[in-house]
Protein backbone atom coordinates (compact mmCIF):
# COMPACT_ATOMS: atom_id res chain seq x y z
CA UNK A 1 0.00 0.00 0.00
CA UNK A 2 1.23 3.45 -0.88
CA UNK A 3 0.89 4.58 2.90
CA UNK A 4 4.05 3.51 4.94
CA UNK A 5 3.65 5.49 8.02
CA UNK A 6 1.12 3.51 9.01
CA UNK A 7 2.51 0.61 7.43
CA UNK A 8 5.11 0.60 9.94
CA UNK A 9 2.91 1.21 13.08
CA UNK A 10 0.71 -1.82 11.90
CA UNK A 11 3.82 -4.28 11.22
CA UNK A 12 5.45 -2.93 14.64
CA UNK A 13 1.83 -3.53 16.79
CA UNK A 14 1.68 -6.88 14.80
CA UNK A 15 5.68 -7.69 15.97
CA UNK A 16 4.47 -6.35 19.69
CA UNK A 17 1.14 -8.33 19.83
CA UNK A 18 2.79 -11.53 18.66
CA UNK A 19 5.90 -10.87 21.13
CA UNK A 20 3.48 -10.64 24.30
CA UNK A 21 0.92 -13.26 23.14
CA UNK A 22 4.43 -15.85 22.97
CA UNK A 23 5.58 -14.21 26.17
CA UNK A 24 1.80 -14.96 27.73
CA UNK A 25 1.68 -18.45 26.51
CA UNK A 26 5.40 -19.39 28.07
CA UNK A 27 4.91 -17.99 31.47
CA UNK A 28 1.09 -18.23 32.22
CA UNK A 29 -0.58 -20.98 33.86
CA UNK A 30 -3.90 -19.44 31.73
CA UNK A 31 -1.83 -19.11 28.76
CA UNK A 32 -4.69 -20.23 26.29
CA UNK A 33 -7.06 -18.10 27.37
CA UNK A 34 -5.04 -15.00 28.11
CA UNK A 35 -2.99 -15.11 24.60
CA UNK A 36 -6.86 -15.43 22.73
CA UNK A 37 -7.80 -12.78 24.48
CA UNK A 38 -4.48 -10.43 24.15
CA UNK A 39 -4.78 -11.76 20.05
CA UNK A 40 -8.50 -10.22 19.76
CA UNK A 41 -7.82 -7.60 21.03
CA UNK A 42 -4.54 -6.75 19.62
CA UNK A 43 -6.23 -7.22 16.32
CA UNK A 44 -9.33 -5.15 16.79
CA UNK A 45 -6.62 -2.65 17.67
CA UNK A 46 -4.68 -2.81 14.46
CA UNK A 47 -8.02 -2.80 12.61
CA UNK A 48 -9.34 0.37 14.01
CA UNK A 49 -5.66 1.93 13.82
CA UNK A 50 -5.69 1.74 10.26
CA UNK A 51 -9.44 2.54 9.77
CA UNK A 52 -8.76 6.02 11.77
CA UNK A 53 -5.29 6.66 9.11
CA UNK A 54 -8.16 5.59 6.08
CA UNK A 55 -10.67 7.97 7.32
CA UNK A 56 -8.47 10.79 8.11
CA UNK A 57 -7.17 10.13 5.09
CA UNK A 58 -10.33 10.74 2.95
CA UNK A 59 -11.82 13.23 5.24
CA UNK A 60 -8.40 15.76 4.04
CA UNK A 61 -10.24 15.82 0.05
CA UNK A 62 -13.27 16.71 1.63
CA UNK A 63 -14.77 20.13 2.66
CA UNK A 64 -15.04 20.79 6.31
CA UNK A 65 -18.53 19.85 6.75
CA UNK A 66 -18.28 16.79 5.69
CA UNK A 67 -15.00 15.42 6.57
CA UNK A 68 -16.37 16.03 10.24
CA UNK A 69 -19.66 14.32 9.52
CA UNK A 70 -17.50 11.74 8.01
CA UNK A 71 -14.83 11.76 11.21
CA UNK A 72 -17.82 12.05 13.65
CA UNK A 73 -19.63 8.70 12.11
CA UNK A 74 -16.15 6.49 12.21
CA UNK A 75 -15.70 7.77 15.99
CA UNK A 76 -18.60 6.20 16.85
CA UNK A 77 -18.46 3.14 15.00
CA UNK A 78 -14.97 2.51 16.31
CA UNK A 79 -16.35 3.14 20.08
CA UNK A 80 -19.22 0.35 19.02
CA UNK A 81 -16.35 -1.31 17.99
CA UNK A 82 -14.81 -1.24 21.91
CA UNK A 83 -17.89 -1.80 23.03
CA UNK A 84 -18.78 -5.16 21.51
CA UNK A 85 -15.11 -6.92 21.72
CA UNK A 86 -15.56 -5.49 25.58
CA UNK A 87 -19.10 -7.69 25.72
CA UNK A 88 -17.71 -10.73 23.99
CA UNK A 89 -15.18 -10.98 26.23
CA UNK A 90 -17.18 -10.45 29.46
CA UNK A 91 -20.15 -12.70 28.15
CA UNK A 92 -17.74 -15.80 27.43
CA UNK A 93 -15.65 -18.22 30.45
CA UNK A 94 -12.80 -18.85 27.80
CA UNK A 95 -11.87 -15.29 27.38
CA UNK A 96 -10.20 -12.41 29.38
CA UNK A 97 -11.56 -9.16 29.65
CA UNK A 98 -8.44 -8.04 30.97
CA UNK A 99 -6.26 -9.25 28.43
CA UNK A 100 -8.74 -7.62 25.93
CA UNK A 101 -8.69 -4.67 27.63
CA UNK A 102 -4.49 -4.46 27.27
CA UNK A 103 -4.97 -5.85 23.29
CA UNK A 104 -6.82 -3.20 22.49
CA UNK A 105 -3.94 -0.83 24.23
CA UNK A 106 -1.65 -2.42 22.19
CA UNK A 107 -1.23 0.22 18.82
CA UNK A 108 -1.25 2.77 22.13
CA UNK A 109 1.47 1.27 23.71
CA UNK A 110 3.28 0.65 20.38
CA UNK A 111 2.78 4.24 19.07
CA UNK A 112 3.91 5.54 22.41
CA UNK A 113 6.94 3.81 22.76
CA UNK A 114 8.01 4.38 19.16
CA UNK A 115 7.41 8.25 19.77
CA UNK A 116 9.85 7.70 22.75
CA UNK A 117 12.45 6.08 20.99
CA UNK A 118 12.34 8.44 18.17
CA UNK A 119 12.46 11.33 20.91
CA UNK A 120 15.72 10.34 22.73
CA UNK A 121 17.30 9.45 18.85
CA UNK A 122 16.56 13.50 17.88
CA UNK A 123 18.34 14.23 21.65
CA UNK A 124 21.26 12.52 20.88
CA UNK A 125 21.75 13.13 17.32
CA UNK A 126 21.20 17.41 18.67
CA UNK A 127 23.67 16.46 21.71
CA UNK A 128 26.17 15.20 18.73
CA UNK A 129 26.25 17.98 16.27
CA UNK A 130 25.24 20.53 18.18
CA UNK A 131 21.96 22.20 19.97
CA UNK A 132 18.93 22.22 17.07
CA UNK A 133 21.41 21.18 14.26
CA UNK A 134 20.13 17.55 13.89
CA UNK A 135 21.62 17.12 10.48
CA UNK A 136 25.33 15.81 9.74
CA UNK A 137 27.78 18.67 7.98
CA UNK A 138 27.10 19.11 4.63
CA UNK A 139 23.19 18.02 4.87
CA UNK A 140 21.12 21.17 5.26
CA UNK A 141 17.20 19.03 5.63
CA UNK A 142 15.93 21.23 3.59
CA UNK A 143 12.79 19.08 1.32
CA UNK A 144 13.35 21.61 -1.25
CA UNK A 145 16.86 21.03 -1.95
Amino acid sequence: MRDSFSNRYVFMGLAYSLLVTGLILLFSTQGEKLAKSFGLGALISIVLFKEIYLTLDRALSMEEARASRLTAIHYFIRYIFYFIVLLIGAKRPDMSLLAIFFGLMSMKIVIHISNMFAYFTRRRKEEKFGHRNIYPPGESGDLDS
